[in-house]
Formats: C-alpha cells, sequence, structure tokens
C-alpha cells in the first residue's frame, strides 16, 4: 500500500485539485431554482458555493468529512464536519442536495442511494466525469451547462423507477 502520510492532502497546491467554481450567472439561477427548499451542499470541500448561495438568501447547511481547520472555524455556523454516510437528512423528502465536483472515489453514488425519491438531487460535474460517478441505474435531466469555470453541467438525478 502506497503511503500518503508524507503528503499533506489538506493542503495540495492549486494544479493538484479542482473545485468548483460557480459564474454570477449560474449562481444567481442556483439560487432561483431552489427558493425556500433547504439545501444540502454534500462534499462541500472548501464550502465556496454554499457561502455564496448563503449570501444570495438561500438555506444551506454545507458537509464535508475532512475540511481544513480554516474552513471549519470560518464555516462554523453551517459546516457540518460527517462522513457522508452518517448524513441522514438527506433522507428527508422535499430538500435539495447538491454535489459538486466529486472526488470519483464512488462515494455520490452511495449519495444517490440514500437520497429520497421525493427531494431532488443535484450533480455538478464535467461531462468527461458522469460516468465514473452516477449510478446505471438513475437517469439524468440536464438543468444547466458552462454554470463555472471549467464548464460544468448540472444534471438533476433520479433513480430510473421514480
Amino acid at each position: 500500500m502506497f503511503d500518503l502520510s508524507m503528503f499533506d492532502l489538506v493542503n495540495l497546491p492549486p494544479n493538484m485539485v479542482t473545485h468548483f467554481e460557480p459564474t454570477d450567472d449560474f449562481l444567481g439561477w442556483f439560487a432561483d431554482h431552489v427558493a425556500e427548499r433547504f439545501t444540502i451542499e454534500v462534499g462541500a470541500g472548501q464550502c465556496k458555493f454554499s457561502k455564496a448561495l448563503i449570501q444570495l438568501g438561500a438555506k444551506v447547511l454545507a458537509v464535508e468529512p475532512r475540511p481544513a481547520p480554516e474552513v471549519l472555524k470560518e464555516c462554523s455556523n453551517f459546516l457540518l464536519s460527517l462522513p457522508i454516510e452518517r448524513v441522514r437528512i438527506v433522507r428527508n423528502p422535499g430538500i435539495v442536495v447538491v454535489v459538486a465536483r466529486p472526488d470519483h472515489s464512488g462515494w455520490f453514488s452511495d449519495l444517490a442511494d440514500m437520497v429520497s425519491p421525493e427531494s431532488e438531487l443535484i450533480y455538478i460535474g464535467l461531462e468527461k466525469n458522469f460516468d465514473l460517478d452516477i449510478p446505471e441505474h438513475f437517469r439524468t435531466d440536464e438543468l444547466y451547462r458552462e454554470a463555472g469555470l471549467d464548464g460544468e453541467v448540472v444534471l438533476r438525478v433520479r433513480r430510473s423507477d421514480a
């Protein structure tokens, strides 16, 4: 097994990890789209997306299993430091669950299976990664293109039987 202990995985150089950088147009659209619904951003990373939505008046809870200490401190009033399997609130109906640029380790598939069919699951990512992240037993509807600086696409993700 490869030993990663020599690397500071939280503070990788910017060219090693790409985060979602939403455009202003998309932020406005998304805030209007979620309107008054409670929104949970799972895998919030540095919480940039959540912070921007909160500034626009959205009701957002961010979840990140391993936030950097400075992010945890800065976002403590809306950030939970929990692993995905402990985020049971996503099973509640009528909420919006959003994931932006997941790390392709498979947790999005687990999350998709957890989200209530009466809620809206939104995936934001690069088209080339759809097959890596979205389970085959789910269907998608495109909601928005060019959502971020890297040309991210926004999809609604639903079980095929829903």
